[in-house]
């Protein structure tokens, strides 16, 4: 409480005869206000008031306000799916408000695709793209395999794998009628084909470690790309040899290194293939899994040169391995 003078009227004090209504002045009021508060709320106003506890007379008056809500972090309550919106809320810490809104869907994120179905040259083929997120999956057709190769019989062992690396741009002919199965391939083009059939992917680095590999040479990205994913280590430390001819040791090597390394379980079938050589687990690795089956007579020739038929039949068995 708090006391105040009042004006001319407080200071004279006002009787007024209930009977006659005539009018008396009385002593002076010394006001002793008394504070009358309503708080005010999130979202309403409040009240401070003074009145006098003696006479009633009022003092300050006036309103408080609105404090606003006083809001906790948002917090999740429905998850966002592929195409359906999520939802989040938060609570006003004075009032419970509770305050919603959504939170947009998160859209589908499709792997790179499986091949589903191999095309011939009979039948289209599909690829199937599944979302990682919930699984959803559509498919892409794939056109028929053509054989624009006079050079390329269906008796050929290589046949299907030609048409298959041709038509899927692991590689094309040697101009536009001929494949030329039997020319030898060079390290750098056995990489790029390599490369191409594990989908082109980007290098992990633009660190170049080979003085024999420029960036304008069209086997640049893919031997990069095979030499930070450990598939290669050139034949030196500053040397790829790019034009090099390809043998059918380093072939599957490569293969073999771009794969991971995977375990094996087969037995070595051919005497060429010693245990201490380097190819000797990528060699009964392929072997196992039907990538190969050698060069006859118990060989498995790691030391002849692969030719442009060879490699794209090592790739075409190991694409689903």
């Amino acid at each position: 409480m708090r006391e105040r003078k009042s004006g001319l009227w407080g200071a004279l004090g006002v009787i007024v005869c209930m009977f006659c209504l005539c009018v008396s002045v009385s002593a002076e009021c010394n006001h002793v206000y008394e504070v009358h508060e309503i708080p005010a709320g999130c979202v309403t106003p409040g009240v401070h008031e003074e009145l006098c506890t003696y006479c009633g007379a009022p003092g300050i008056f006036s309103n408080l306000e609105p404090l606003g809500h006083d809001f906790t972090s948002w917090e999740q309550m429905l998850r966002p799916e592929c195409t359906k919106n999520g939802k989040e809320q938060r609570k006003c810490a004075r009032c419970d408000f509770l305050e919603e809104r959504s939170i947009q869907a998160v859209g589908h994120h499709y792997n790179q695709g499986v091949l589903t179905t191999e095309p011939t040259t009979t039948d289209m083929g599909r690829i199937t793209y599944t979302c990682f997120n919930c699984g959803d999956t559509y498919q892409e057709t794939i056109p028929k395999l053509t054989n624009p190769f006079a050079d390329v019989k269906p008796q050929n062992y290589f046949y299907n794998s030609v048409l298959w690396a041709a038509n899927m741009g692991i590689t094309s002919g040697v101009d536009m009628t001929h494949f030329a199965p039997n020319q030898t391939c060079t390290r750098g083009q056995v990489m790029v084909f390599l490369w191409r059939a594990m989908g082109s992917p980007e290098p992990a680095s633009s660190v170049n470690p080979f003085v024999d590999v420029q960036s304008r040479d069209y086997f640049a990205k893919a031997v990069l790309w095979a030499y930070h994913a450990g598939v290669t280590a050139g034949v030196d430390q500053t040397h790829f040899r790019p034009n090099n001819p390809c043998t059918r040791a380093q072939v599957v090597t490569f293969l073999y290194s771009a794969k991971g390394r995977p375990a094996h379980s087969g037995e070595n079938t051919f005497y060429d293939v010693g245990t201490s050589a380097y190819y000797y687990n990528p060699v009964i690795w392929a072997a196992e899994n039907g990538i190969t089956t050698g060069v006859g007579d118990g060989m498995f020739g790691p030391n002849q040169r692969c030719n442009r038929g060879q490699i794209v039949t090592f790739l075409y068995q190991a694409r689903n391995v």
